[in-house]
């Protein structure tokens, strides 16, 4: 293949133009030339593009052309077989073409040349084109539209613009080059000679610019080199003395301080008036008062002063001015290289980002290969990303750095005190990669950051080593909920064992009026191994101070660490309306831990409840009873009722010590009910559990809608005292100290035996222990309850009773946790107790009903199918007296209705003339009368209808001989 027509007659220098050799013409001649041979003897011409495509017949390979259809002529060759395939275009212009006549007839101007041609012109210039000039131009540049297409910029053979009076009417030889016409002839001589002379004047005018430029040369700027026309200068500390020419607009320095320092980038000029509001740190002035703006679009560190010499250095002025001037400039922080910074004061990192309203997303904040070796004050945050509640990160990313503190290991401050490495505030719905920290008090502490994502590294000899935490009084903002931790270690060495406590994840509030949040965050497969060290220390790998509900922790490792598992101080001496610091759920494999002072289990202080471990090892052990209301007998007496049942037994009035039993002693204590026990005020219906082991359960019972009654609990000591009223702790137990301010110092502590809540509504008051009648009101949330005990605690009598309403009580359940511990702890231990036990404390086994008389007579309680045992005299009956009665036939017993009561309980039922009715519609019943038949809504007084259910059975008697 020949060079193509643009090679050949390529341009060359302004003052030389290339002169193509003939040799090379002769070939691209012949070769276009023999071209249009091989077309014209196979004879296909075509006038259009179209008529070629519509004519699949040829042979593959055959030659055709077309002419006369601008933009499409040229010479194509078929592609595929006869009737099938394509034409493809082997070149844009009819061969034997090559020089084509443009005639400028005077139909545009000197200045904007309309030409025409006979044929269409090759886009690629493989076509010479004599233009004949109409008449010389009068400016420059000058154009020329060939066939009514787009103006062509007429060049010179230097590419340059034609001067004035370099087109004169006559020929001139060009082709066309994309949107240019370029010229193969000259210029007019005289054109030339007065451009020339017009140079020389404007050359004169410029003579003292020109020796600026000569000194800038010799002086500072001796290593200017072209790039990309724009000047490269030495370091941004010279720029100073530099006075910049006037016309450039972007330079390049090549560093900071020196060459190559880590600190080159780019910078554009800029008015005063363009900085308004950017830090002096973003911008240089030169030697002639000129603005340089950095104009980088991931400027490093090192371009602001940040030094990196393997922590000799002090950078945290410089990393100041690069964090304050990337928020100011709003760019990414991106981090190249390895820096290695000395760091002996806070560095503040602002918000910014996409700025909207009160948020700023989209920030991206890349630190992962930085490490700050910090060697200041103790009193301070190394790292402080600082948003503010009135405009937040959100939707942000963060790479944190490595931070270290150098020095002798100590951990000199408090959780309410500084001496923090990294300290995030006020972000949403951000993602957070952490990195290596040593040897501060605060690890890494997260400030009103709710809904963010953090990938966990490793946090070492710290003493409180991730911190959720929240401040202000705005509950849209100040708060830390709903994060999902993944992974990292937390560890201490041997280094940190004589520091004292330490603590793994911390969940605390400022103590002050913000809201305490803290809630619903997620903690998978995090490693906690803080170590072992003697002496009454605590390594504890969670805290709850006063704040945090429903938060998980799922597969964590929890290895060699001291103490119990988890804290959980409740912070009710701060006035909470309801408990904190529970219902947290911690799901791990116990068995992973190891060491004889690590306690498996949850201490659980000053009002926390309802904290659960799970996974091996934490057992969760149930007992139910439904169907409670075919649990009730008759004792044979007017409104006795008898309660069987292994476990259950009751209890009446309010007393200290109440009395247990099954039988009641007032007929107003338990009515009847045809699917429950209906259970008046004063009287409850419970059972004992063993808290010897387990000190988290779970009390749940289904009542009746709109009678839920009122829950109840005793506690017992060892020796079988009733425990009530408070207890305070000494803060030094368990190293309150650490996390507590001196006013919640001086009242933590004090708490009851019994703890309780709703794990759906936490804000419902706490339960005390002791007689409910005087101290506790109706629950609206009493049929699902967190129980607490304390390890005084070693046994619960569970009760639920009648409240404002009596409670229609169903079916009882009870879940105990169990929390297995390491051999030698005594609280508690895998030794004894290995699941709940549930008892009565009432001396029969409540199997066999026990009666005084024939419940049929005067009993009011009971369902007893035919052949049924009714009950066994408990009264050592005479010879040839009723020693035990059952029924002969199948019914109900009930209390006889009665004139003008008020009947309330949908379900509670009634006799009436040897009939049984339930109540349908709570009312007033007749002053007469009462219900009758064997129907359904029998309407009974003011509202009251009943259901007929059906008869009182019939009884007999075995007689003792």
């Amino acid at each position: 293949m020949v060079d193509l027509a643009n090679t050949i007659w390529a341009d060359g220098p302004s003052a030389a133009p290339s002169q193509p050799t003939k040799s090379q013409i002769r070939q691209w001649g012949t070769y276009l030339e023999s071209l249009a041979t091989l077309a014209f003897t196979n004879g296909k011409v075509y006038a259009t593009k179209a008529a070629l495509d519509a004519d699949l017949t040829p042979a593959a390979n055959t030659p055709a052309l077309v002419s006369g259809d601008p933009g499409y002529d040229g010479l194509y060759m078929k592609v595929g077989a006869s009737a099938t395939g394509s034409w493809s275009r082997l070149l844009d212009f009819v061969p034997g073409t090559q020089i084509v006549h443009a005639v400028d007839a005077g139909a545009g101007t000197p200045n904007a040349i309309v030409a025409t041609t006979s044929i269409g012109l090759s886009a690629s210039g493989s076509q010479i084109v004599r233009l004949d000039v109409f008449e010389a131009n009068t400016a420059s540049p000058v154009t020329v539209a060939f066939n009514g297409g787009s103006a062509l910029t007429i060049k010179t053979a230097a590419g340059n613009n034609v001067v004035v009076g370099g087109l004169t009417a006559g020929p001139v030889l060009g082709f066309v080059s994309g949107s240019t016409f370029r010229l193969l002839s000259d210029q007019a001589s005289a054109a030339i000679q007065s451009a020339a002379e017009a140079a020389v004047v404007l050359a004169g005018a410029q003579a003292d610019r020109a020796e600026a430029a000569r000194d800038i040369a010799e002086g500072f700027a001796s290593d200017i080199v072209s790039q990309g026309n724009v000047p490269i200068y030495a370091t941004r500390t010279g720029l100073g003395s530099l006075t910049i020419p006037v016309g450039i607009n972007n330079i390049t320095l090549n560093g900071y301080a020196s060459n190559s320092d880590g600190g080159e980038g780019n910078y554009r000029r800029v008015l005063l008036a363009d900085l308004t509001g950017i830090p002096t740190q973003c911008y240089k002035q030169d030697a002639a008062g000129a603005y340089w703006l950095d104009s980088d679009k991931n400027p490093q560190p090192q371009k602001y002063g940040v030094v990196s010499d393997n922590f000799v250095t002090d950078d945290t002025a410089a990393w100041n001015a690069y964090f304050a001037a990337m928020a100011a400039l709003n760019r990414p922080i991106k981090i190249k290289s390895f820096i290695r910074s000395k760091i002996t004061d806070t560095l503040t990192l602002p918000v910014y980002g996409l700025v909207s309203g009160t948020t700023a997303s989209a920030c991206y904040v890349d630190l992962s290969n930085v490490t700050f070796r910090y060697s200041g004050t103790r009193t301070k945050v190394v790292l402080d990303i600082v948003g503010t509640a009135a405009l937040r990160f959100w939707e942000s990313t963060f790479l944190l750095p490595c931070v270290v503190a150098t020095g002798a290991l100590q951990w000199p401050a408090t959780l309410q005190t500084a001496d923090t490495a990294i300290r995030m505030s006020y972000g949403f719905f951000c993602k957070v990669v952490e990195n290596f920290t040593y040897g501060f008090t605060k690890g890494i502490e997260y400030v009103n950051f709710p809904y963010t994502k953090i990938y966990g590294l490793h946090i070492s000899d710290v003493k409180f080593q991730r911190i959720f935490t929240t401040s202000g009084t705005d509950p849209n903002a100040g708060f830390t909920n709903a994060c999902q931790v993944f992974g990292g270690r937390h560890g201490c060495t041997s280094s940190a064992a004589l520091l004292g406590n330490a603590y793994g994840q911390v969940f605390t509030w400022n103590k002050v009026a913000s809201y305490r949040g803290n809630n619903n965050h997620a903690f998978h497969d995090l490693i906690f191994e803080l170590g072992q060290p003697a002496g009454a220390t605590y390594r504890c790998p969670v805290l709850f101070d006063g704040v945090g509900i429903y938060n998980k922790f799922t597969g964590s490792r929890f290895e060699s660490c001291k103490g119990p598992m988890m804290i959980c101080d409740g912070g009710l001496v701060s006035g909470a309306a309801g408990p904190s610091a529970s219902f947290n759920e911690f799901d791990a494999p116990w068995n992973n831990s190891a060491g004889t002072v690590q306690k498996i289990s949850i201490l659980q202080i000053n009002g926390a409840v309802g904290n659960t471990m799970t996974g091996p090892g934490a057992v969760a052990h149930s007992w139910r009873r439904g169907g409670l209301g075919k649990l009730l007998k008759s004792a044979g007496g007017a409104g006795a009722a008898y309660l069987k049942g292994d476990e259950l037994f009751l209890v009446e009035g309010a007393g200290a010590t109440p009395i247990k039993k099954r039988v009641t002693t007032s007929a107003a204590s338990i009515g009847a009910h045809r699917d429950a026990l209906l259970i008046a005020n004063g009287t409850r219906v419970g059972v004992a559990v063993d808290t010897s082991k387990i000190k988290t359960l779970r009390f749940r019972y289904a009542a009746q809608d709109n009678f839920p009654g009122r829950p109840a609990f005793y506690a017992f000591d060892a020796a079988g005292g009733a425990l009530t009223g408070t207890i305070t702790e000494l803060p030094a137990t368990y190293g309150a100290a650490d996390w507590l301010t001196a006013g919640e110092l001086a009242t933590w502590g004090t708490e009851q035996y019994v703890k309780g809540g709703f794990a759906f509504n936490s804000t419902q008051p706490i339960l005390t222990n002791g007689p409910p009648a005087a101290v506790q009101a109706d629950l609206a949330y009493a049929k699902d309850l967190w129980i607490t005990v304390r390890d005084e605690v070693k046994t619960l009598h569970m009760m639920v009773g009648g409240g404002t309403n009596p409670c229609v009580l169903q079916a009882l359940e009870i879940i105990g946790y169990s929390h297995m511990n390491a051999p030698g702890e005594a609280y508690p231990t895998i030794t004894g107790l290995g699941a709940m036990r549930v008892y009565s404390p009432v001396d029969d086994d409540g199997e066999m009903a026990l009666v005084t008389a024939d419940p049929v007579i005067a009993g009011g309680h009971g369902f007893y199918p035919a052949g049924s045992i009714m009950g066994m005299r408990n009264d050592a009956p005479a010879a040839a007296a009723a020693a035990m009665y059952f029924a002969l036939t199948t019914g109900w017993l009930a209390p006889a209705w009665t004139i003008s009561t008020v009947y309330s309980v949908p379900g509670q039922l009634v006799a009436n003339a040897g009939n049984i009715y339930q109540l349908v519609t709570p009312g007033t019943s007749a002053g007469a009368g009462g219900p009758t038949g064997t129907g359904t809504g029998i309407a009974d007084g003011v509202g009251t209808t009943w259901d007929y259910i059906g008869v009182k059975p019939t009884s007999g008697a075995i007689i003792r001989t």
